[in-house]
């Protein structure tokens, strides 16, 4: 079977719709004559402001009641309600009397495999490490209670 000429519209279609497109675009960005008419009937300003120049006595005004008066008291040196309360940052909690004195530090090379209900940790690996204080344990399977 003869696939020559199966899809062949499509890429004329598109061919000539492209070169509509540019042959367009090309055309009309050099012809705008009404481009300089447009940009100086819209921006030109019809009244001219005149600039109004301020004198000696209007610029010392103006500096004197910029000024903070000195005979008033700094208002910012008061004393502060809020540096008397001591906040702690730390907090205090119960230890139980079968926690661990220590913690427990521990590494899988495979997983780990947490058993909520039955409350215990499962280490699974080629070298599996649990170290507790100077304990130090390497096994492939870990388990311990929590």
């Amino acid at each position: 079977m003869n696939n020559y000429n199966k899809g062949k519209a499509k890429y004329i279609l598109a061919f000539m719709v492209l070169a509509l497109f540019i042959t367009k675009t090309i055309g009309s960005t050099g012809s705008n004559v009404f481009l300089n008419r447009f940009y100086k009937t819209l921006t030109s300003d019809t009244i001219p402001t005149k600039v109004k120049r301020p004198s000696a006595q209007n610029i010392l005004r103006l500096s004197v009641k910029d000024t903070i008066p000195a005979n008033q008291p700094d208002s910012s040196k008061k004393n502060d309600s809020l540096h008397s309360v001591t906040v702690v940052d730390t907090f205090s909690f119960k230890v139980s009397k079968d926690s661990l004195s220590a913690p427990v530090v521990y590494h899988a090379d495979d997983s780990m495999v947490m058993d909520i209900p039955g409350k215990k940790i499962l280490l699974y690996g080629k070298e599996s490490k649990v170290k507790y204080t100077d304990n130090e344990l390497i096994a492939p399977g870990i388990e311990f209670d929590q």
